[in-house]
């Protein structure tokens, strides 16, 4: 909250809106409870597929159902 909410709150978001990806197992509880979306990663030992796979599966999550209209 300390370190991740102001900056959200400073650009009119919530943790609902943002996703961390961090190795902290600590770290992605945190940001959970706070109602982010943690994407766990090892460099040294998980694929980086694994990490565009949870972005990929989160943006389709949070996708708005309509289309945007610009203009």
């Amino acid at each position: 909250q300390s370190f991740f909410g102001p900056f959200l709150e400073d650009h009119g978001l919530t943790f609902a809106d943002a996703t961390l990806i961090d190795d902290r197992l600590d770290n992605c509880e945190a940001f959970a409870e706070q109602g982010g979306t943690p994407l766990r990663y090892k460099m040294s030992s998980s694929p980086i597929s694994d990490v565009e796979d949870g972005i990929a599966a989160w943006l389709a999550a949070t996708a708005p159902r309509q289309p945007i209209a610009y203009g």
